[in-house]
């Protein structure tokens, strides 16, 4: 149970991370 908790944990953040970094990178190289 608890690495299906970590794994599920894992998955969300880099959904909720990824966007973040690719707009912050992709908003720079406009600049």
């Amino acid at each position: 149970m608890d690495e299906i908790l970590a794994f599920l944990f894992g998955v969300i953040a880099v959904i909720i991370f990824f966007p973040v970094v690719y707009r912050y990178i992709f908003n720079n190289s406009l600049l």
